[in-house]
Parts: C-alpha cells; structure tokens; sequence
C-alpha cells in the first residue's frame, strides 16, 4: 500500500490549498531537527516536506488523487486519469530541509529570526565605553542601561557591567526572560550617601532590547506557530 500523504499531514482527501499550507507548517515547525530531538522527528519532519511537496504542487495532487503514490512513479501502466501515459515520473528529492527554506525562506528560521537582531554566535556581551557619562544618577543610586538582542532577551545571556570604581560585575541572565522593564539591582555600587558617606547607593542596570525593524512573512509565520498568545 502506498503512502497516505493527507494522513501524514493530518488531512482528509478533500483539504484546501491552506489547510495543506497551515498543516505542513505546523508539522514542520514542530518536528524541525534544530528544535525537536525527540527519537522519530527527523523522520516526520522528512515525511511532512514529502507530503507537502506533493500536495501543494497541483499536478502531482490530482495523479496522487486518482492514483496513489504508484501514479507518481508512473506505475499506472496503460490506465486512464490524469498524467497516465504522459510518462510522468516523480520521486522525492530526500532534502526536507529544502523543503522548509523555500516554504519559510531559509533552512532555519529559527536561527533567521534572532539574526535580525543582530545577536552573534557568543553568549556575552561587552559594553563600549564612550566619552558620554555611562550611569545616569538618581538619588544616591545610579542606573546603566544594558543594550542587549531580542536573541539574549529571549534565550539568556551573561553580560559584564561596568561600575563607577572600574570593577565589573558579571550579570548571569541565563534561565531567565528579560524583558523592557527588567532592573536588576546591586547594592553598594552607586553613590555615597550626603550624610552617611560610608555607606553607598546601589547600582541599577536596566535593559535596552534591540527588536527588529521589520520582519518577513515567513519570521512572522514562525512567530505565529511558536511564541504564546
């Protein structure tokens, strides 16, 4: 018995061109190598691109409509139906992950999303030091604002941070969401204190997160499928 690719898909026979679409993309999204180590993924994530190869090409569908997966192959001998007796042949190419790049614009997205945001190989960033003040005082506290990707935002970083003695302290974001309004505090780094010059202000270091400028519909379907409403 040949294979079921509407089955593969989680279709019925008579699916739409966008439920093909929406289905193949979920799938693949979910079974993609660089998201999915689960034992069997790299199979169905294979399986879905065969399928949606298929399904979403028009002549292939109606030969695979009337005669299965051995019409494909022109195995149909002298029957009538679509493609019969054009010698028509059609074997998949192996590579799912073509498949995925001229579906979603690159092989992986994943990687494609965060590349907007400027966000390199390393996991730590250093800050330029410019002629311009670096803390902004407030009280006897004093504020760094940590420019960091949506890339470190999202997935964790470790990042240095300046102080007004010259030290750095190492900033373990790892695990963790940083978000616009993110502060993280560090006591005795900031400002003697007017009356009290023994004891000092804390150091705040707020968060500066790059976001694209804009995105392409294949990032926004990735988005769409993977982050929570």
């Amino acid at each position: 018995m040949g294979k079921d690719y509407y089955k593969m898909l989680g279709l019925t026979k008579g699916a739409t061109d966008d439920e093909i679409k929406k289905a193949y993309r979920k799938l693949a999204l979910k079974y993609h190598p660089d998201k999915n180590k689960a034992p069997g993924a790299e199979e169905r994530f294979k399986e879905v691109a065969e399928a949606y190869e298929v399904l979403s090409d028009k002549k292939k569908r109606e030969i695979y409509d009337a005669h299965g997966e051995a019409g494909l192959k022109g195995g149909m001998g002298g029957q009538n139906g679509p493609g019969v007796g054009q010698s028509y042949s059609y074997t998949f190419h192996g590579d799912p992950r073509a498949t995925f790049a001229q579906f979603f614009g690159s092989a992986s997205p994943f990687q494609a999303f965060f590349d907007l945001n400027g966000g390199g190989g390393g996991t730590t960033m250093f800050f330029d030091h410019k002629p311009n003040p670096l803390f902004k005082r407030e009280g006897s506290d004093i504020r760094y604002t940590a420019k960091v990707s949506l890339k470190q935002a999202l997935c964790g970083t470790i990042i240095e941070v300046p102080t007004m003695s010259g030290e750095k302290l190492t900033v373990n974001l790892q695990g963790e969401v940083v978000k616009p309004h993110t502060v993280k505090r560090f006591p005795g780094y900031g400002l003697p204190f007017p009356k009290e010059p023994t004891r000092k202000g804390d150091l705040l270091v707020a968060f500066d997160i790059k976001f694209p400028d804009r995105l392409g519909s294949g990032v926004k379907e990735i988005l769409m499928d993977t982050l929570p409403n």
